[in-house]
């Protein structure tokens, strides 16, 4: 199972390089997916990393949740509905 979600960008406080969000723009979307899997097997865990994909773009970026934080700071998005 994969939990998805897709949002506008509604401003931006600063530029980013991560692929998915380098060339945004404010209106453009990402949508963020995660699968819902372990994380981990014999070895112990390791980090959970979501998907983000610029639609407009193609642009994809993997970022773990202790990563996706700073990304998600350069810019203010608006969660969309997704019916």
């Amino acid at each position: 199972m994969t939990l998805k979600t897709r949002a506008k960008c509604t401003k931006i406080n600063k530029k980013s390089q991560s692929p998915a969000f380098k060339d945004l723009e404010i209106g453009d979307q990402i949508e963020f997916s995660i699968e819902i899997k372990a994380v981990g097997w014999n070895r112990g865990s390791h980090a959970a990393y979501i998907k983000c994909l610029n639609p407009k773009t193609q642009n994809e970026s993997k970022l773990s949740f202790n990563q996706i934080g700073k990304t998600l700071d350069c810019f203010e998005f608006e969660e969309m509905n997704t019916k």
